[in-house]
């Protein structure tokens, strides 16, 4: 899995170079926009998907494999009904107001649009198709999968783009998404039992009452993430969009490895309540990983922040004053790292309806305050605020929930999302080389001495903590371990 998120990196990284390059950052901005299509229409399964990775690894768990393999079939045929029904419906309606409404944005944008319609159906299959691997622990074809990928990305959006512009790049998006789908129905073949579309309306409706208040959460956790672009385009215009969204794009990317472990995870957790239903067994596994990514990816985003600058002043000049707005953004990306694998850990115990309480409050906190900033006059910056406050918000929440189950102190908790030791390492750095990080005066050199000096003052800023030397030493053991153990096996 680790491989082919490492490739899906690379791949995703070049993609989103070469796509911000050739569009610039006014149409980048309108294609981030449009984009938004696929993100909300990716909820259209109502909660089939959820209940699905939810049930599936449960049965497996409790030995009920001929139930498991059932609701996978009835799965996959709601994923192409609900896929179907969403591109007509939406082609109807892109179709009305281009009728209707000749000059608006949308009637500009039909091709990109039903595009993205397209684009829906595919992952949708292909999100089942994928989940097939995860919850059999078959991670080689899943890791397969994830680089395919990258690779896809890489080879349909910038072709697309060059091209045609933004309709070129929303058929190269769908192309991507379905080359994808396809690969996973023939990585499936041999490794997974065979799958048949089935219709059970009885079977639907009791997946959609489990599943659908998941994907409720998700859905207002999406609308909480994307609702800045909706604000940055409404207020700010498309090319200030674009150049917000050129930080979202590589947030999200440096992102694709704990999301990763999101996936690899969830059908374990699943298991582990089938086999024990006692939540403290599953915080357990999920503190693990956790505990090693809060001491890690802080110093890793930390490094590309450093980087930024130089990265943009030599490559894409265009997007130099989006450089603190993504500066800002990498930093939050390392809260928002871990909301995946808190919020699979809360829907695994059931415990799903207290994030439906605190997700509209911070999808609230967000919307208003991004107006109010904007209005204020602190543009995309003041956006990428306020996503870095709320997402520390929803990730200090959940692995609050995690703490108290494993009776850890409360403080641990906080510390574990915040990853508090890299604000220390930035202002210092900051503070010594006499310039804000975000000072369009930084070369290639600059960031590699800022790099320099970072990395040992965050270390010594976090090791003086006990509680984050024992995780330190713990896990640094448990790695030369598995180092150990894998040379007595070559050697063998």
């Amino acid at each position: 899995m680790v491989v082919g998120m490492g490739f899906a990196r690379v791949f995703g990284m070049v993609s989103t170079f070469l796509v911000a390059h050739l569009l610039g950052p006014s149409l980048l901005g309108i294609w981030s926009t449009i984009r938004l299509i696929f993100v909300y229409g990716t909820i259209n399964h109502l909660g089939v998907l959820e209940a699905y990775r939810k049930e599936v690894p449960r049965l497996e768990g409790a030995g009920n494999h001929t139930e498991a393999n059932r609701i996978e079939g009835i799965s996959l045929g709601f994923a192409w009904l609900s896929s179907i029904v969403l591109v007509f419906a939406g082609s109807i309606f892109l179709l009305l107001a281009r009728f209707y409404s000749p000059s608006s944005s949308v009637s500009l944008n039909l091709i990109p649009s039903i595009a993205m319609l397209f684009a829906v159906m595919g992952a949708t299959v292909g999100t089942l198709l994928f989940d097939r691997f995860t919850v059999r622990h078959l991670f080689e074809q899943a890791s397969i999968l994830r680089g395919l990928r990258g690779f896809a990305y890489m080879l349909f959006l910038p072709s697309g783009a060059w091209l045609g512009d933004i309709i070129g790049v929303a058929i190269g998006f769908a192309f991507a998404e379905w080359s994808i789908t396809l690969a996973a129905w023939f990585l499936a073949k041999g490794k997974c039992p065979p799958l048949a579309m089935a219709f059970d309306w009885n079977k639907i409706r009791e997946l959609i009452r489990i599943g659908f208040p998941i994907t409720l959460v998700w859905w207002a956790y999406l609308m909480e993430t994307t609702f800045d672009r909706v604000v940055s385009i409404t207020l700010l215009g498309s090319e200030q969009t674009g150049m917000y969204f050129m930080g979202i794009t590589l947030a999200s990317v440096l992102q694709m490895v704990p999301e990763s472990l999101s996936r690899v995870f969830n059908p374990r957790l699943n298991e582990k309540m089938g086999e024990s239903s006692d939540p403290s067994e599953v915080a357990r596994i999920v503190w693990a990983p956790a505990s090693f990514l809060s001491w890690i990816l802080p110093v890793c985003f930390g490094c590309v922040i450093f980087l930024i600058p130089p990265l943009y002043e030599t490559g894409f000049p265009k997007y130099i004053p989006a450089i603190s707005s993504s500066q800002i953004l990498i930093l939050g990306a390392i809260l928002a790292a871990f909301i995946p694998l808190g919020t699979d850990f809360l829907v695994s115990i059931h415990r799903q309806r207290q994030l439906a309480f605190l997700v509209p409050i911070t999808l609230a906190v967000n919307i208003g305050f991004n107006i109010l900033l904007v209005r204020l006059g602190f543009g995309i910056e003041g956006i990428a605020l306020v996503s870095f406050c709320t997402n520390g918000a929803v990730a200090i929440f959940l692995w609050w929930q995690v703490a108290r189950l494993i009776h850890t102190e409360g403080t641990t908790a906080f510390m574990l999302p915040l990853g508090w030791g890299i604000l220390v390492a930035l202002v210092l750095v900051c503070c010594l080389l006499k310039q804000p990080f975000y000072s369009l005066s930084n070369s290639w050199v600059d960031g590699a001495f800022q790099i320099i000096i970072f990395i040992p003052v965050y270390f010594l800023g976090i090791f003086i903590h006990p509680v984050v030397r024992g995780w330190m030493k713990k896990d640094l053991k448990s790695l030369l371990r598995q180092i150990s153990m894998a040379q007595d096996a070559g050697k063998a």
